[in-house]
């Protein structure tokens, strides 16, 4: 071992006083397999301290095992085939003499000064290229300009073109030939300037006209023109350094200056100059590169090796690593789908080996650019032509090069839509969010059981694979979002601030822009208008708002945006309601200027919003670093209930809470601020996207304790935002709307700083548009425009702005009124649960969900226990609803996937039935005016036997409708009743068949029933709630009438409703709840109708029928109590009679037995009325197909008409011979 050191030191002292020759005769490249580090530590070494008799050719990299190419002179080639025996690398020659290989690229690529044109077929001399980028500015004025970025040791300049197409877009920087002899490098600039300039391709036209390009072919233009007139390998500045020549200008510049992979020896190809910038090369061209504004990419050209690196060159680390992953892999992805060309990427130290002092380190880690890159071009690092790349390979190296860049920003980033439809599929949504490095950004609003995702192309094949691995389907909504960005780039910062241009409200302003319009403003309008300084940022910038007041006894609202960066239009929104108030002529906009203090800051996290406009256009949170990340998400930052819900504590996450509460400074500036405002009644928050209107709380579903007046004026509000262009909002609490998300603004202000209301907005788009958060400035005006129409509709919804009244008067309720019920709803992707009841306990806890949620729509309770229920759960419901039946170990499954789907299927087969028929037919459902018409015809063709009785009107004026059937005086009398539940259709068909039976039926038992017996049949007594269903909300069930108290519900079920131990037990005060009992007994015109009409002929009246779906059960009194009626073994009698007779038919089975315990507890029934006000003994409930919602449920299909009718009838037949028999026909 001493012996082979000895060797090893004999051989640097024999070589360090050689100059590098000019010609390289019987020069031999080897090519070396390096199996350890301790091998690459040997062969680095050789490049750190020697210059001539041996150099390094290709890159050393970390990984193990490597080959690289060394040239060895030949008078060392023995001592230096002895160093590799001893240390046992293999070696091979590969090229005898390079000379001939140097001799070989003259011929080819012969570099001499020529006029003629310029094409890249070739190599040039410098004065070739600097001509040529001359002649640019002649061929396109105004866009190009020929730049000077510093000059050389020999007075040569440094010089570039300038490529603009708008002065306001951020810039790319793009530098080549920093070594002399990796002459692909210039020519590749070159060819990246004229493809910017000529290129008819839609991406590369583009790239040019979105960003100011600065190409600099030749940065080092001394050490070029040696290479091209005396040393071909020569790769340094020419600046004389005693015995030697030339700095590496690649490990000159001020950053970490001669800590690694660097040499002080002046002879060695890596040295780093006597000084940081001691080049007046690098020290000029840094100067230039500062002063170059808003400069996002910075691109070194080198060669070679095919690798793409990204800082640094030394130990230290890029903050956001994932990013530059992200990108590099896109990018070299980008480059082999041309030819193939197979790059590899990483950080310098990591994925080469230690260089510092390099470009791309200083122009990230001094001069702060976002993104630095250095290309090591083609060819591969085992190539025999290494930096003498044949001419032939300058325009395939220029078009992959070309199609790299194109993809160095979110160029082919997709957005997916994923399904989010169950417990398994959240998880995996959420494991996607909390995994940082899986270049995928998640969109945090899984709205109606889809959610977006944006995949960087890395993670395209891998994603997919994951998804088809857990069986979750998605969908690809856009190829490449970065053209969404560049369509958006062209609108931005068209306009200056200055008094003699105004403020353009159509397109988005930079921070800048809107802090010099708020100044403007306090000096416009000095006697009303106050600039805020609400406190500093991270980065030191003001957090500025105004206050503009009329009257200081005023109540105040405070109005904040931009708390998340990338959501532009809620700062823009903001801006276009401040010049509102000042500006606006219109009557009710002046009187809110007038009648409250408003403060409001548009920008809450400025050095966020900066970062949009200058970085990434999908930063959300604050620019504090943690660690490796940045920022916090500050709408988590708050400090109530912190890091209960919704958020997390990895600072990589889009929802990192923060350290600690208020950790921020922007946070506890406007906590802070908040705390001193007087007479603060209200406080909005306004982000997008997803069009809702939310109130608190975030951290829990529990209501806020003035809930009544919040939710109303939340009813009022988003009603008022859908009037101007039919906008969509929905409204409720952060929680059940939205998702739970703990330590927001809105939580914060309402739950420690008490003020009574707390609004957020999330305004455009809906959640289904692609990227939401990029909003075309087009929809700025109208954006604006619905939500200043619902501001004012807030506050005239509140009398005075008084806050502290327990319930909120109404104004104008019959137009908000009307707004909702015009609403047409829809129920995509909400699903159907079957839920298996097995206990009292499981009932109560079921029931418990109904009416605390729009939500949930409970389609059927168990006829009894065991059996399933039914119940509608929206999307953004469904890891809430099946964690509480999970919690409660209740058993449940999906039943349907889509209730729409089945409502679609249940009208075209309505439609296709009418175009079928040939007018009132018996085998499709019929809207209430073909009913009514039908029942009037009767009378016509009927006259003898049929009369039209008339029970009252609805709420809506409708009139309540019957028959009369009639063959004789004073015979017993049958009242039916159907449709008390709008949505039960199956309901008024059946009885609508019956009728008709009962007129032209031949069967003797149908016959019996028409003849002896008088008939009181009303197909539908709830008419508002039945039209309500065909044409708004085919799951409606109540009736329509109004709450008095509460205008976000309405309605009423007009079963719970009846005079006869109304809400005795079991019943709730929620008007909400589709089973709401109504605010009195009989309060709603339809029951007291038919209650008073039953009370006229209640003398005549022996049995009362009433039709519902579903379940397949026939049901007698009692509802309100478990107590038996006195004749309930009579009642079971008649009851299984009649359900054995129906199941002779088609054998379906019906359950028999009273109310209360056969399903559940039901006061108010028109059945309990019937049977214990009224006294008619014989009284029973038809619960009709199906039986259970996996076959179909309310939304029945239509051709089980007939099935269903006959069946019955069957059943009626039985149910009254066994009355008869038993003697209930001869009683009074």
């Amino acid at each position: 071992m001493q012996k082979i050191h000895i060797l090893l030191i004999s051989f640097i002292v024999l070589l360090s006083g050689l100059a590098l020759a000019e010609r390289f005769d019987n020069y031999h490249v080897y090519s070396l397999e390096l199996q350890s580090l301790r091998h690459v530590e040997l062969i680095r070494d050789f490049e750190d301290k020697l210059s001539g008799g041996v150099e390094v050719l290709s890159p050393l990299m970390r990984k193990i095992p490597q080959e690289v190419n060394v040239l060895i002179s030949p008078n060392q080639i023995v001592d230096f085939k002895a160093i590799l025996r001893a240390q046992k690398i293999p070696f091979r020659l590969i090229e005898e003499n390079f000379q001939d290989v140097i001799d070989e690229d003259a011929r080819l690529n012969n570099l001499r000064a020529d006029t003629g044109d310029y094409s890249w077929e070739r190599y040039y001399r410098l004065e070739n290229i600097h001509n040529w980028m001359r002649s640019l500015e002649a061929k396109h004025p105004g866009v190009v300009n020929t730049i000077v970025g510093g000059e050389s040791y020999e007075k040569r300049k440094i010089l570039g073109v300038r490529i603009a197409h708008n002065e306001k877009n951020p810039a790319i920087f793009v530098e080549g030939g920093i070594h002399a002899r990796e002459w692909i490098s210039p020519a590749t600039s070159t060819f990246i300037a004229n493809e910017l300039l000529t290129s008819e391709d839609p991406e590369t036209k583009r790239l040019a006209q979105s960003y100011t390009w600065y190409i600099f072919p030749s940065v080092n233009p001394d050490g070029y023109e040696f290479s091209a007139t005396a040393n071909r390998m020569w790769r340094k500045t020419r600046q004389p350094y005693g015995f030697c020549y030339g700095a590496d200008p690649n490990r000159n510049w001020d950053h970490h200056w001669m800590e690694e992979g660097s040499s002080s020896f002046s002879c060695s190809q890596v040295y780093a100059g006597s000084a940081p910038f001691s080049e007046i090369e690098t020290r000029t061209l840094s100067q230039y590169i500062s002063s170059v504004k808003n400069l996002r990419l910075y691109v070194s050209l080198h060669s070679y090796s095919q690798l793409l690196l990204y800082p640094y060159g030394t130990s230290e680390k890029v903050t956001k690593p994932q990013d530059y992953d992200r990108i590099s892999n896109a990018t070299v992805r980008a480059i082999s789908k041309r030819y193939g060309t197979t790059y590899e990427y990483g950080n310098i130290e990591e994925a080469i080996y230690p260089a510092s002092g390099g470009s791309i380190d200083w122009v990230h880690g001094v001069n702060k650019v976002p993104l630095a890159f250095t290309f090591e071009l083609r060819p591969d690092r085992n190539s025999r032509n290494g930096f003498m790349l044949p001419a032939d390979q300058i325009i395939p190296t220029g078009e992959e090069t070309m199609d790299g860049l194109t993809a160095m920003r979110y160029d082919n980033y997709r957005v997916y839509r994923m399904s989010v439809n169950s417990s398994d599929e959240l998880d995996v949504f959420q494991s996607l969010e909390n995994n940082c490095r899986m270049g995928i950004i998640v969109e945090r609003h899984p709205v109606r059981g889809k959610a977006q995702v944006i995949v960087s192309p890395n993670k395209t094949l891998s994603f997919e694979a994951l998804m088809r691995e857990k069986d979750i389907k998605i969908k690809m909504m856009e190829s490449n979002i970065q053209r969404l960005f560049d369509e958006e780039l062209k609108v931005l910062n068209d306009w200056t601030p200055g008094k003699s241009r105004p403020m353009n409200f159509k397109i988005y302003h930079t921070l800048t822009d809107i802090y010099e319009w708020l100044y403007d403003l306090s000096r416009k309008y000095q006697k009303h208008v106050k600039l805020l300084r609400i406190g500093k940022s991270y980065e030191n910038r003001e957090i500025l708002g105004i206050e503009i007041s009329h009257n200081r006894r005023n109540p105040t609202a405070f109005i904040e945006g931009g708390i998340h960066a990338r959501e532009w239009i809620s700062p823009a929104t903001i801006l276009y309601f401040i010049n509102e108030l000042l500006t606006s002529k219109e009557e009710e906009i002046v009187k809110l200027a007038r009648k409250i203090n408003w403060y409001i800051v548009p920008v809450v996290n400025p050095d966020g919003y900066v970062y949009t406009h200058t970085h990434d256009r999908l930063w959300r949170k604050t620019r504090r670093p943690y660690g490796m990340s940045y920022g916090v998400d500050a709408n988590r930052n708050f400090g109530f209930h912190w890091m209960e819900k919704g958020s997390s504590l990895r600072p990589c996450s889009e929802i990192f809470a923060g350290p600690r509460p208020f950790s921020e400074p922007e946070t506890w500036a406007l906590a802070t601020f908040l705390k001193n405002i007087p007479k603060l009644k209200l406080y909005i928050s306004f982000h997008s996207f997803g069009q809702l209107f939310m109130y608190p709380y975030g951290y829990s579903p529990r209501p806020v304790k003035n809930f009544r007046d919040v939710d109303q004026i939340a009813f009022a509000t988003a009603t008022a935002l859908s009037r101007r262009y039919g906008t969509h909002y929905k409204y409720g609490n952060i929680y059940n709307t939205i998702y739970p998300a703990s330590g927001s603004s809105v939580d914060w202000v309402s739950g420690v700083r008490r003020v009574p209301l707390a609004y957020a907005y999330e305004l455009r788009p809906a959640r289904n548009t692609i990227l939401g958060v990029i909003l075309d400035p087009k929809f700025i005006e109208p954006t604006s425009f619905e939500v200043i129409d619902s501001l004012i509709a807030m506050f005239n919804f509140i009398p005075r702005f008084k806050m502290t009244i327990s319930i909120v008067v109404l104004i104008a309720i019959s137009c908000v009124f009307g707004h909702t019920l015009g609403e047409v709803a829809r129920y995509d992707n909400y699903r159907i649960y079957g839920v298996t009841v097995n206990s009292v306990e499981d009932f109560k806890a079921l029931e418990s969900l109904e009416g605390t949620s729009d939500g949930y729509i409970f389609l059927s309770m168990p006829s009894k226990l065991s059996k399933e229920a039914a119940v509608v759960v929206a999307p953004h419901k469904f890891e809430i609803f099946e964690s509480f039946l999970d919690s409660k170990s209740i058993k449940h499954r999906v039943t349907q996937k889509n209730l729409q789907r089945m409502i679609d299927m249940e009208r075209r087969s309505m439609d296709f039935r009418k175009r079928r028929s040939n007018g009132f037919d018996f085998d499709n459902y019929h809207t209430i005016e073909e009913i009514n018409a039908w029942l009037k015809s009767l009378e016509e063709a009927h006259p003898d036997v049929v009369s039209v009785i008339t029970a009252g009107k609805s709420y809506q004026e409708r009139d309540i409708l019957g028959v009369k059937l009639s063959r004789g005086a004073d015979k017993p009398g049958i009242f039916v009743e159907a449709g008390i539940h709008a949505r039960e259709w199956i309901s008024p068909a059946t009885v609508i068949f019956l009728i008709n039976e009962l007129l032209t039926s031949a069967d003797q038992g149908v016959k019996d029933l028409a003849e002896n017996y008088d008939w009181y049949i009303f197909p539908n007594i709830n008419p508002d709630g039945y039209v309500y269903t065909h044409e708004k909300n085919r799951m409606w069930r109540k009736t329509l009438k109004p709450d008095p108290d509460i205008a976000a519900c309405f309605g009423v079920d007009a079963n719970r409703n009846w005079d006869f131990q109304w809400t005795s037990s079991e019943t709730t005060n929620n008007p909400c709840s589709d089973k709401y009992a109504g605010p009195s007994p009989a309060s709603e015109p339809e029951v007291i109708a038919v209650a008073n009409y039953m009370t006229s002929i209640k003398d005549k009246l022996h049995l009362f029928l009433s039709f519902h779906s579903f379940s397949q059960l026939i049901l007698f009194p009692n509802g309100y109590t478990e107590e038996l009626v006195e004749h309930y073994n009579d009642l079971k009698d008649i009851g299984d009679s009649a359900a054995k007779a129906l199941a002779q038919r088609y054998g379906t089975e019906y359950t028999v037995g009273d109310i209360y315990s056969t399903i559940y507890p039901a006061p108010g029934t028109s059945i309990d009325w019937a049977y214990g006000a009224l006294g008619i003994k014989l009284s029973f409930v038809y619960e009709l197909r199906p039986t259970s919602n996996l076959e179909g449920g309310h939304t029945l299909p239509a051709d089980q008409i007939r099935p269903v009718a006959l069946e019955t009838i069957d059943s009626l037949v039985a149910l009254v011979k066994r009355a008869k028999e038993l003697k209930y026909f001869d009683r009074q």
